[in-house]
């Protein structure tokens, strides 16, 4: 299990500031997809700012193999206007490293599924007789999900349920090209009996609440394999403290360790 955890830190160097709008402006300028290149010199994307003079390199972007993972994600998944070139890093080398691995995939927490078409476009896919999962409920959130923190953002609720709902038949019309890969749409933990899953080797948690993925990751915790990768997606954002509360003593229980990463993301090697 540690080369899985070197693998990644080899891969991630880090200085976190507050960015200015003209310097935003001018790195995003600097960023076209008008060729294969989508390198630039300074990242200033998913909350990180990197000067590549001063901290580790990002030639990630220089990767065709990425480079056209990514595209084909931007390219047919309309989602948010922001960059999220790191992000995307992490969850392809989580993916890359279940690939090796027995069992199915799983994500619960699509949207319009950005990752997971990233994701099925680097790794070798369709792969015989393994399935990419895909849950959500496409509705928005459940308020009785929320515990009593969480019912307070109310912003952030009216934002999330204004940009979540009503995004199935789009989805599902998107997955239809794709071999092997199941929507089950409803609300998590009810939709979990619906599919029989036997072995997991990826598992992606982006609920924007504590209770769902909770009750996503104990389900599957039994059925994850040794090495198995857990992805947390909002592990370690503002605004979602709940859920790394959560994860935190679900960790402890598990007497596992939560990999924080500047992205905001979190991920658990399972022993």
């Amino acid at each position: 299990m540690p080369h899985f955890l070197n693998s990644l830190i080899r891969h991630l160097g880090y200085r976190i500031e507050r960015v200015s709008v003209e310097k935003q402006e001018t790195t995003e300028q600097a960023t076209s997809y008008t060729n294969k290149n989508i390198y630039t010199s300074n990242y200033d994307y998913d909350g990180l700012s990197i000067d590549p003079q001063k901290i580790h390199n990002h030639d990630f972007l220089l990767d065709d193999k990425y480079v056209r993972s990514y595209k084909k994600a931007s390219e047919t998944v309309s989602e948010s206007p922001n960059k999220k070139y790191w992000t995307t890093h992490v969850a392809l080398w989580c993916a890359s490293v279940a690939e090796k691995l027995e069992g199915d995939f799983v994500e619960c927490g699509v949207w319009r599924g950005f990752y997971t078409t990233a994701i099925l476009n680097y790794i070798n896919w369709p792969m015989p007789e393994r399935h990419f999962y895909l849950f959500d409920s496409w509705e928005g959130l459940d308020n009785e999900q929320l515990n009593k923190n969480e019912k307070q953002q109310i912003g952030k609720i009216n934002y999330l349920n204004k940009f979540y709902a009503d995004q199935f038949d789009q989805v599902n019309n998107h997955f239809s090209t794709y071999k092997n890969v199941k929507l089950i749409k409803g609300m998590i933990p009810k939709t979990l009996e619906n599919v029989e899953i036997n072995k997991v080797c990826y598992l992606s948690l982006d609920m924007n609440c504590a209770a769902p993925e909770i009750a996503a990751a104990n389900f599957f915790w039994d059925k994850i394999i040794s090495g198995g990768v857990i992805l947390l997606d909002d592990y370690g954002l503002v605004q979602y403290e709940e859920q790394k509360v959560a994860f935190d003593i679900f960790a402890k229980e598990k007497d596992v360790t939560i990999l924080a990463l500047p992205t905001g993301q979190g991920i658990i090697i399972k022993p």
